[in-house]
């Protein structure tokens, strides 16, 4: 894996999440790949993401898109809440529609948000993540499972 090809990231506000968020956009997750450890305030998980970095170099149509595995982790957090997602399917493939972020009284909440509901809150005192690819990128047989349209697009 060269240097050109593994992406790392840091993000310490609202605005610098939104650019990891974008990243991880229909990336593939499973329970079994996260954990909070509440004595370190962490809360880590390892996807599968496409790399729509790649797209907008190239104009690849979304069959082309590689994946790659990267490691994310979020840094103060006191909480962990989990919303619509089956505890008791570990390994089943959950696919990360975005992450979003907004103030609370405990200072912000960072939200997991998947297709079909499911939703992962952070409760945290700020913004603080990290995202690193593990791997070189490769070709794969996932697919987003929503249309990609150019049309409404700013």
């Amino acid at each position: 894996m060269t240097t050109s090809e593994v992406i790392k990231l840091r993000a310490e506000d609202t605005e610098d999440l939104a650019v990891i968020a974008a990243c991880l956009q229909d990336a593939i997750a499973c329970l079994a790949e996260m954990d909070y450890d509440p004595a370190a305030q962490r809360f880590a998980l390892v996807v599968k993401r496409f790399r729509w970095e790649d797209k907008a170099a190239s104009g690849a149509p979304a069959a082309g898109i590689p994946v790659v595995k990267s490691g994310l982790h979020f840094e103060t957090i006191s909480g962990v809440k989990l919303r619509g997602l089956d505890q008791h399917r570990r390994s089943a493939m959950l696919e990360l529609l975005t992450v979003t972020s907004a103030p609370s009284d405990s200072g912000i909440t960072i939200s997991l948000l998947f297709a079909g509901g499911g939703e992962i809150r952070l409760e945290a005192s700020r913004v603080l993540c990290r995202m690193t690819d593990l791997e070189a990128p490769h070709p794969t047989h996932l697919r987003p499972r929503h249309p990609l349209s150019e049309e409404g697009a700013p």
